[in-house]
């Protein structure tokens, strides 16, 4: 606890709050005006059955083929969706020197293209670097995309669990320093089960630089694992909290041969109604290095998430 305490007393954190978080908050409020009032496009119906399970307690399925979990701070859910996600990180101890505030993770709008095929799309939102006690350049990221395909899944009455094959890929739009300078482009593996109110999400996957081989990322995989457990009654609604262990290693590059992991205690709160088919989700957790190669040394991750 006295560790988290120095981290948010740091006099920049309320300083940035205050300033550039705006721009982002425009661009996801003007995001969400535009889904209510010019794209016509109904809620979606959930209806229910009642089932029981061995101790006679009920319980609600709802029709969608899929189970109704919140979505890890860190690790990626294998579930479709409609909403829009903007996350702001806090990094201290950069390798490089000072801290890094970003907004918006690389998140942005998530859209279902065909739920009846398995087919959805997220394209992120740049999100903007601030480097704080570092002569390192602010300035947006890279644009990227992830396509999904949902190769299997059942709801909460029928296996709990799915299996989605993602394909990501992000494009250089940056040349002040804050981006990577060069695209990329990888595949990656869900896979989710659940049993009851535990549930645990993982993800395989490989990133690999487009024309830039020996640059600063190279080739490098990741396995992301969550564990969650859902604080109340109601499917889908209720806290979260999650333990997630997050590794990468790099395969080539300047950094070959590195391996860096990171534990992630979070807690996940919704789904908050606010109009109509709008709903709230918030979540807040830190990453803390776990190995002697880290690009920092602490992460603390706040994230809001509106789905429709």
């Amino acid at each position: 606890m006295r560790r988290l305490r120095e981290i948010f007393r740091q006099p920049h954190l309320g300083r940035i709050l205050r300033s550039n978080a705006r721009p982002r908050v425009c661009a996801v409020a003007i995001i969400l005006l535009v889904r209510i009032f010019f794209i016509e496009i109904p809620c979606r119906a959930q209806n229910t059955t009642e089932y029981f399970n061995n101790r006679s307690s009920a319980r609600t399925c709802t029709t969608q083929n899929q189970p109704n979990w919140a979505s890890p701070l860190v690790t990626s859910t294998g579930r479709l969706s409609n909403g829009v996600r903007d996350d702001t990180f806090f990094e201290n101890g950069v390798s490089s020197g000072g801290s890094v505030t970003d907004y918006g993770g690389m998140k942005g709008v998530s859209y279902i293209l065909s739920d009846d095929h398995g087919f959805g799309i997220r394209v992120g939102l740049p999100s903007y670097i601030v480097h704080h006690g570092s002569p390192a350049a602010d300035g947006f990221d890279d644009l990227p995309v992830r396509l999904k395909y949902r190769l299997k899944s059942g709801n909460q009455c029928r296996g709990n669990y799915v299996l989605t094959m993602f394909f990501n890929a992000a494009a250089a739009m940056s040349r002040s320093g804050a981006g990577q300078g060069h695209g990329s482009y990888g595949p990656t593996v869900a896979f989710d089960k659940g049993w009851r109110s535990f549930d645990i999400q993982s993800t395989l996957g490989a990133i690999l630089p487009i024309g830039a081989p020996d640059s600063a990322t190279g080739t490098f995989v990741s396995l992301n694992n969550a564990v969650q457990y859902r604080v109340g009654k109601v499917a889908g609604k209720g806290f979260w909290p999650e333990v997630e262990v997050n590794s990468t290693w790099w395969l080539n590059g300047k950094k070959t041969g590195k391996e860096q992991i990171f534990l992630t205690p979070g807690l996940v709160y919704g789904k908050v109604h606010i109009y109509d088919c709008l709903r709230l989700t918030l979540g807040a957790g830190i990453q803390i290095a776990a190995t002697h190669y880290h690009a920092y040394n602490h992460r603390v991750i706040l994230s809001a998430r509106m789905s429709f």
